[in-house]
Parts: structure tokens; C-alpha cells; sequence
């Protein structure tokens, strides 16, 4: 979902010029996307996060301006205006959100089994 957010110009370039150009945000977020499963202490639970590793050192705050998470996204442009205001584009939340029921409910289903079967005595 993340590869498929607005380019900006780089919609009007050749799929062989695209490819030319260094890896960017979209590439950097699709990259650091983890989902950590957690089966033990007081919560079991599942994380889903974009991993900040896989930015440089002045970026990892992106992709929570990308998210909106954060109010403001300024950056310099070469050519332009020295700093401009960047518009989030807010992809993960509207992506998972609405599949939130059905996990809980499969998660659920899950442990209910799985208490059964350890009330039960085992498999």
C-alpha cells in the first residue's frame, strides 16, 4: 500500500529513469514494515510498525509524518522556495483498521481452542 502512495513528479518520469533514482521514503517504509507476535508475559498480542532502522539518521521520524502521526512535515527543495510543507498521506492506519475485528476475533477463536485443550488435559 505504502508503493502505491502519490510520487509527485516522479509520475511524469519513464519507468527507466524511476528506476535510476536511489531508493526513497516509500521503498524505506515498504522495507522496515515488521509485525512482532508476542505469546508471553501479562499480554499476547501482535505489533504491527514501520522500523526506523532503515532510515538515515536525520529521517526516522518520517514515516510518522508520513502517517500524520506527527502535526508537521517541513523540508528543503532545491529549485523551489527554500522549505516547504509536505502533505501526510496517511496509508497504514486506513489499511489495517478496518481488518481489526476479524484478527480479534480469529486471535480470540485461537485462545478459546487453545484453553479448551489445556482444560481438556492435551491434545
Amino acid at each position: 500500500m505504502v508503493l502505491s502512495l502519490p510520487r509527485g513528479r516522479d509520475g511524469d518520469r519513464s519507468k527507466k529513469a524511476r528506476e535510476k533514482r536511489p531508493k526513497g521514503l516509500r521503498d524505506a517504509t515498504a522495507r522496515g514494515v515488521q509485525s512482532k507476535v508476542s505469546l508471553s508475559g501479562k499480554y499476547a498480542g501482535v505489533r504491527l510498525r514501520v522500523d526506523p532502522r532503515h532510515f538515515p539518521a536525520d529521517q526516522k521520524k518520517l514515516p510518522k509524518y508520513l502517517e500524520g502521526v506527527l502535526p508537521r512535515w517541513r523540508h528543503p527543495t532545491y529549485g523551489h522556495s527554500p522549505w516547504v510543507v509536505q502533505g501526510s498521506h496517511p496509508y497504514f492506519f486506513p489499511t489495517v483498521l478496518p481488518h481489526v475485528p476479524r484478527v480479534q476475533a480469529g486471535v480470540r477463536r485461537v485462545l478459546d481452542e487453545a484453553m479448551a485443550e489445556l482444560t481438556r488435559g492435551g491434545p
